[in-house]
């Protein structure tokens, strides 16, 4: 629904969602993982294909959904 109005970076919602899963596995040293979003959405920016927002939208959607999805699995579905 988003990118039929706005490119918004489906690789950086992919690379932040698989973040905030690794937070929920390994806890806060996951973080250091944020340096592959990065890249990712630094590769994105660098190739014309995403805006800086764009890519921020991503990440921020992907990180943000992952990390619902994970908390009510494991605290509502065990």
């Amino acid at each position: 629904m988003i990118n039929k109005y706005w490119k918004i970076s489906v690789h950086a919602m992919g690379s932040a969602g698989a973040l905030a899963a690794a937070v929920f596995i390994w806890g806060p040293l996951s973080f250091l993982f944020i340096i592959l979003v990065m890249l990712v959405g630094w590769s994105r920016i660098q190739l014309k294909c995403h805006s800086i927002s764009q890519v921020m939208a991503g990440s921020v959607l992907g990180f943000v959904s992952t990390f619902i999805q994970m908390y009510l699995i494991i605290n509502y579905v065990r």
